[in-house]
């Protein structure tokens, strides 16, 4: 069941939708696909048992204390997140042709797809006479992606870390959209799949709605539930 926390009125007339990106919009696929995929175009042994070991390794080294140093401020710039990712993958014995071909996926359209509700969400929104603005913890051009997915003309606004140099719940990452779209705060919904950090927006009077966990083992990609957005913000 999605979370919705409002510091307003829950009955007034919404005019913005602010979306997170990864995990409400697109996928991410598991840590061992991941790495079967690393290997596979490597040409090496993807077993599940050699997988099972290095994600067991990986697990362990994002908990070493200068990795979580690093990785909670990866996404303030692409040079954070390449030195973070890269010092998770050293610290877990990773060598480097392997630490590569694992980086080599992160941020690409084909990693990340949307899922199948995500399209046709956005165009009812724009047919709805709501704006729409993307708000994502990130390293790379999400604009990018969205022209590949055939969505940019349906998203007005992007804040990303990269570009912002600063990261969610920092409230800066929703004012930049906001101040974008000269939306009111208080008739903006925020979307996304985390509650400390997407839910941070409500400090600034937006509506939350915080999406349930999806299951990332699922084949092929389930709907993300977001006609529930629709439903808050009354598009048919």
């Amino acid at each position: 069941m999605a979370i919705l926390a409002s510091s307003t009125q829950a009955n007034k007339r919404f005019e913005a939708v602010l979306f997170d990106w990864m995990l409400t919009l697109a996928h991410y696929s598991t840590l061992e696909d991941h790495l079967a995929l690393a290997l596979v175009r490597l040409g090496r042994e993807a077993s599940s048992d050699r997988v099972a070991d290095l994600a067991d390794r990986l697990r362990a080294s994002a908990k070493i204390p200068r990795v979580l140093e690093a990785s909670a401020v990866e996404d303030t710039s692409q040079a954070a997140h390449h030195h973070s990712e890269h010092l998770l993958y050293s610290e877990a014995g990773i060598d480097k042709e392997l630490a590569d071909s694992l980086y080599s996926f992160l941020g690409t359209p084909a990693f990340h797809p949307l899922y199948p509700d995500v399209a046709r969400t956005l165009e009812r929104l724009r047919k709805g006479g709501l704006h729409v603005g993307v708000v994502s913890d990130i390293h790379t051009d999400l604009r990018q992606h969205a022209e590949a997915f055939g969505i940019a003309a349906n998203i007005d606004a992007w804040s990303l870390s990269w570009e912002q140099g600063i990261q969610k719940p920092d409230l800066g990452m929703f004012q930049t959209a906001i101040d974008q779209l000269s939306c009111d705060p208080a008739r903006t919904v925020m979307v996304g799949d985390r509650g400390v950090v997407d839910g941070a927006a409500v400090a600034l009077g937006v509506t939350c709605l915080i999406l349930p966990e999806i299951d990332r083992t699922r084949t092929p990609l389930p709907d993300r539930g977001l006609a529930t957005v629709l439903d808050l913000v009354g598009v048919a």
